[in-house]
């Protein structure tokens, strides 16, 4: 499903469901994407369950490989903005990223899986960084997506391991088609 909030359209997807070019699913995200009004909704950001990209060593890519392959193409040709995703007991934000390689045209995957567990953060992460992979730890912690206006949002993770939320990580995000291809988001 999708709904509109505020300045972003918002859709939903299902990790477990079929995703295959065809599939209802696929369909769905096909039409959904081609019907958006940009000049009322300049942000897209989608959500699903299992991250795309991941540089978690419980959780690798290849968890998710064949969701990415049907989608991803889609996701950057109707330039989405941000993906969000969950179940990695962990932080991790990308740059703008397509096919495995920083692309300021693709979206920024953010993993926000770390609202908490009894199990505890998973680690650990692969050894080495990818290229693609902004920043990641393993703590608890929330977001904040604040969409400021057509051109700028700004995201705010809070690690809050300890009696008190702490800013580990703030960038300020725009939408693809704000992009300079040059940049990279501004950490502040």
């Amino acid at each position: 499903y999708s709904f509109e909030a505020g300045m972003a359209h918002v859709i939903m997807l299902c990790s477990y469901c079929v995703v295959t070019p065809g599939s209802p699913q696929h369909q769905f995200l096909q039409l959904d994407l081609a019907s958006i009004d940009r000049r009322r909704t300049p942000w897209v950001v989608v959500s699903d369950h299992v991250p795309w990209y991941s540089s978690n060593g419980i959780h690798p890519m290849s968890e998710a490989a064949p969701y990415l392959d049907a989608v991803e193409d889609l996701l950057h040709t109707y330039k989405v903005d941000i993906v969000f995703a969950g179940h990695v007991h962990g932080y991790e934000r990308t740059f703008g990223v397509y096919k495995e390689n920083v692309d300021c045209d693709g979206p920024v995957y953010i993993t926000i899986g770390d609202g908490g567990n009894h199990e505890g953060p998973e680690c650990p992460w692969i050894a080495d960084v990818p290229a693609w992979s902004a920043f990641r730890e393993f703590s608890f912690g929330h977001g904040i997506f604040d969409i400021h206006n057509r051109t700028h949002a700004l995201w705010t993770w809070h690690r809050n391991q300890d009696s008190e939320r702490t800013v580990a990580d703030r960038v300020v995000l725009q939408p693809v088609s704000e992009r300079q291809c040059q940049s990279v988001p501004v950490v502040v």
